[in-house]
């Protein structure tokens, strides 16, 4: 089960810089395990090629489904929810979306647990369980029950099955899933600034997420040059794995 999965490609972005330092960082922080991309074809260009020259990734060719129980399926995002839920449920392992960067080994402690999940929150209210980042065990029965719910989804909403649906999960199976704060995910969406500011502390988080989405200028302007001056608490980890 020491398999690390990431999935790329099912949208005309590009492979960048906070792509190759995503997957660098996982595995070199965790050398023992297997790290795996599915894609629809391999990623092209400079970051890749200096991804390959480092790290053993191993290419799983995936449709890019527009269909799924006979209902379109609109979003990229959703398309990457299925496929990363069938993966750690046939194979086992870390889920990590390509804007995360890894601090630390994964803990131990994790392989004892059917799954675990960060919790996403803002303030005081619980948004959910964030599949951003999760570790499964192999055919584990949170997944499992996971997967089930999906065959209802009908190709719309956003967060429902990816968020919300897994926290509900939780509550209603108490010690299925391990969930955890800051672990997981690290600074949660509505703080994600601070990873562009300097002094702020990751100590204690093994994935930090970056929230893409929030983000998305600033990370692609990102070059080498930048990240080596260490000028932000994300830079200042990612150089580490450049």
């Amino acid at each position: 089960m020491k398999n690390i999965h990431f999935v790329h490609g099912l949208h005309n972005d590009g492979f960048n810089i906070c792509d190759r330092i995503a997957i660098a960082s996982a595995w070199m922080n965790n050398p023992d395990w297997s790290v795996f991309l599915w894609c629809p074809q391999e990623p092209t260009g400079e970051q890749w090629d200096k991804l390959k020259a480092k790290v053993p990734v191993r290419v799983m060719l995936v449709d890019n489904f527009k269909t799924w129980n006979g209902k379109v399926v609109h979003n990229y995002q959703h398309r990457a929810d299925l496929i990363r839920h069938a993966v750690l449920y046939a194979m086992g392992g870390v889920y990590a979306d390509t804007d995360t960067i890894t601090l630390a080994p994964f803990p131990r402690e994790w392989l004892e647990h059917d799954a675990v999940l960060g919790r996403e929150f803002c303030g005081e209210g619980t948004i959910g369980l964030c599949n951003a980042v999760m570790y499964s065990r192999m055919h584990g029965q949170f997944q499992w029950k996971w997967l089930q719910e999906w065959q209802k989804f009908d190709g719309t909403g956003w967060n429902e099955f990816s968020v919300q649906y897994p926290w509900k999960l939780h509550q209603e199976n108490p010690g299925l899933c391990k969930a955890v704060d800051f672990e997981m995910l690290g600074f949660i969406h509505c703080e994600s600034g601070k990873y562009w500011k300097p002094n702020y502390s990751l100590d204690g988080c093994v994935i930090a997420h970056l929230w893409r989405s929030y983000h998305t200028p600033r990370m692609n302007s990102l070059t080498e040059e930048i990240i080596n001056k260490k000028e932000n608490v994300y830079c200042e980890h990612a150089s580490k794995y450049l």
